[in-house]
């Protein structure tokens, strides 16, 4: 039950991202270089100082391994837990 309620959140922030996101953020698109100094937001794993429908979409790819890294990976585990899941994609919407 569990898995399948994370699951439908995680397709719903992928259809809801999708529609928000210029064509230039993606898979196979240029990734960030180099991290903001001072970025210290939690949930900013893009480095763009803004936690966003953005953010969870990376999260999202990440963890479906479209994504080798994420630029601040440091701040995408929102909850605490010590990994990076679909549920700190929710919380970063």
């Amino acid at each position: 039950m569990k898995a399948s309620i994370l699951s439908g959140i995680a397709f719903a922030i992928v259809a809801l991202a999708l529609v928000a996101l210029p064509a230039d953020v993606g898979p196979g698109r240029a990734e960030p270089d180099s991290v903001s100094a001072g970025n210290s937001l939690p949930g900013d794993v893009n480095c763009d100082g803004a936690v966003n429908s953005r953010d969870a979409l990376w999260v999202l790819w990440f963890g479906a391994g479209l994504l080798g890294v994420l630029p601040c990976a440091e701040h995408g585990d929102v909850n605490g837990d010590g990994t990076i899941s679909p549920l700190d994609a929710a919380l970063i919407l």
